[in-house]
């Protein structure tokens, strides 16, 4: 069995079977944080992480000082119960960020725990124990540890994987910078909440293709439901593209959508019109008011470099995506397009004030 979860591992380094454990999933990212594929049961534990083993691992190796955080959303295919008093559940889909207000308060749960006992572990897995625990480890190291972007997916690809990145999924990355851009920007508003950030009216105005060919592409729009899975708006999908080349013969197509919201996160989910045999969609996550704090300048009245940005009433954001920051687009042979632009405003809601009168 160690052999067939060492071929599912793959990549990504885990312990050394030698020390008396098995094949384990694991590894230490720094001295308090360890990256962990599931534990498992039954026929699971064939080719994930025997959850007795990882038990015993931890017990033998921290004592009782350790905590583990479950990132699934899928069905565990462990025993909660061995874990209970050691064990929290933040889950979200596989191969997605989470949402952003669910990835605070999981980076600042994680540093309330590791306050509580200086010398305490901290266990993040996910089903594989790359992309989403990364997802939330990177975070973690840019809001609470003084790293910097960069430098939190050097240490997670040097720490967790033997060949290639640990983090892959650019809206995953994109969570990770919307982190260190928030972060940065609460240095300057203390005062910030991120709460906040649902004050907001959103409008999805266009989206526009650059392409060599006719994009015969529908886009659909997602965004989170309160089990923070992917929820699609059913009333709004298009693949009514009007030609708009402009004046240096660049063929682009302009899809005009006006979509009025008070939601801030969106899935764009782009993919072929029509039938097509394995048919392969691309996607991409983006937070409306965080994604303009990565323009550095903008279209509009807001200089986002500027303390602000909280308390502005409106703003308007023009954004290019390009091929590679689509989610799934190394399962696609060939582009469906080059570029893709955005544009969107919003305008924020003034906070209501409490009702003080006594009676």
């Amino acid at each position: 069995m160690d052999t067939i979860r060492a071929i599912v591992s793959r990549n990504r380094r885990g312990l050394d079977r030698n020390e008396g454990y098995g094949q384990l999933d694991l590894a230490e990212i720094t001295d308090r944080l360890i990256a962990m594929s599931t534990p498992a049961a039954g026929l699971h534990s064939i080719y994930r992480n025997d959850e007795n083993a990882v038990l015993r691992y931890l017990h033998d190796k921290y004592s009782e000082r350790w905590m583990m955080i479950n990132l699934c959303a899928e069905r565990s295919v462990y025993h909660h119960k061995l874990f209970i008093s050691k064990l929290e559940v933040y889950g979200f889909e596989d191969h997605n960020p989470p949402p952003f207000v669910l990835l605070c308060t999981i980076i600042d749960r994680m540093a309330n725990l590791l306050a509580q006992d200086p010398i305490s572990k901290l266990i993040v897995h996910c089903k594989a124990g790359k992309g989403r625990t990364g997802t939330v480890l990177c975070s973690y190291l840019v809001a609470h540890a003084g790293y910097t972007f960069t430098q939190s997916m050097e240490l997670y690809t040097k720490k967790r994987m033997r060949r290639g990145y640990g983090l892959t999924i650019p809206s995953q990355i994109r969570y990770v910078r919307y982190i260190e851009a928030w972060s940065q920007l609460r240095n300057q508003q203390p005062a910030g909440n991120v709460e906040d950030l649902a004050l907001a009216e959103s409008v999805l105005q266009e989206f526009e293709i650059e392409s060599k060919d006719f994009p015969n592409l529908t886009l659909a729009l997602y965004t989170f439901d309160a089990n923070n899975r992917r929820l699609k708006f059913p009333v709004w999908a298009s693949c009514k593209w009007d030609p708009c080349t402009d004046s240096n013969q660049t063929q682009k197509w302009r899809l005009v959508c006006n979509w009025s919201s008070p939601i801030s996160e969106y899935m764009v989910s782009i993919f072929p019109s029509g039938f097509r045999a394995f048919s392969r969609q691309v996607h991409f996550w983006f937070h409306t008011q965080l994604q303009s704090l990565l323009l550095g300048t903008t279209v509009g009245r807001t200089s986002f470099s500027e303390t602000r940005f909280l308390n502005e009433p409106e703003s308007s954001i023009t954004y290019h995506f390009s091929w590679t920051e689509m989610d799934g687009y190394q399962s696609v042979s060939a582009p469906y397009f080059h570029i893709l632009s955005l544009r969107y405003s919003y305008m924020r809601k003034k906070k209501e004030k409490k009702n003080r009168n006594t009676t």
